[in-house]
Protein backbone atom coordinates (compact mmCIF):
# COMPACT_ATOMS: atom_id res chain seq x y z
CA UNK A 1 0.00 0.00 0.00
CA UNK A 2 2.82 2.30 1.08
CA UNK A 3 4.75 1.52 -2.52
CA UNK A 4 1.40 2.59 -4.25
CA UNK A 5 1.19 5.64 -2.50
CA UNK A 6 4.37 6.54 -3.42
CA UNK A 7 4.27 5.93 -7.14
CA UNK A 8 1.43 7.58 -7.75
CA UNK A 9 2.76 10.66 -6.05
CA UNK A 10 5.83 10.06 -8.87
CA UNK A 11 3.47 9.92 -11.17
CA UNK A 12 1.24 12.90 -10.26
CA UNK A 13 4.47 15.22 -9.99
CA UNK A 14 6.59 13.63 -12.65
CA UNK A 15 9.80 13.09 -10.72
CA UNK A 16 11.07 10.88 -8.27
CA UNK A 17 10.43 12.21 -5.15
CA UNK A 18 12.57 11.36 -1.58
CA UNK A 19 10.94 10.08 0.99
CA UNK A 20 10.86 10.17 5.05
CA UNK A 21 9.08 7.74 6.28
CA UNK A 22 7.81 9.14 9.98
CA UNK A 23 5.79 8.12 12.72
CA UNK A 24 5.83 5.20 15.71
CA UNK A 25 5.17 2.08 12.83
CA UNK A 26 8.09 3.51 10.50
CA UNK A 27 10.13 1.00 11.65
CA UNK A 28 7.80 -1.61 10.61
CA UNK A 29 7.09 -0.75 7.13
CA UNK A 30 10.37 0.88 6.15
CA UNK A 31 12.18 -2.04 5.66
CA UNK A 32 10.09 -3.21 3.94
CA UNK A 33 10.81 -1.13 0.76
CA UNK A 34 13.00 0.49 -1.31
CA UNK A 35 11.32 3.46 -2.13
CA UNK A 36 11.35 4.53 1.49
CA UNK A 37 15.07 7.09 1.81
CA UNK A 38 14.71 7.80 5.45
CA UNK A 39 12.99 6.95 8.96
CA UNK A 40 12.67 8.95 11.38
CA UNK A 41 10.06 8.34 14.25
CA UNK A 42 10.45 11.79 15.96
CA UNK A 43 10.45 14.08 12.25
CA UNK A 44 7.40 15.65 13.19
CA UNK A 45 8.25 16.41 16.32
CA UNK A 46 11.43 17.68 15.65
CA UNK A 47 10.05 20.03 13.44
CA UNK A 48 7.71 21.25 15.95
CA UNK A 49 10.38 22.04 18.12
CA UNK A 50 12.08 23.70 15.54
CA UNK A 51 8.55 26.10 14.61
CA UNK A 52 8.21 26.57 18.62
CA UNK A 53 12.00 28.04 19.11
CA UNK A 54 11.26 30.10 15.90
CA UNK A 55 8.43 31.78 17.65
CA UNK A 56 9.44 32.30 20.85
Amino acid sequence: MVEGLIQRINQELNTNCFVIATGGLSHIYSPLTKNIHIKDKLHTIKGLKILFHCNT
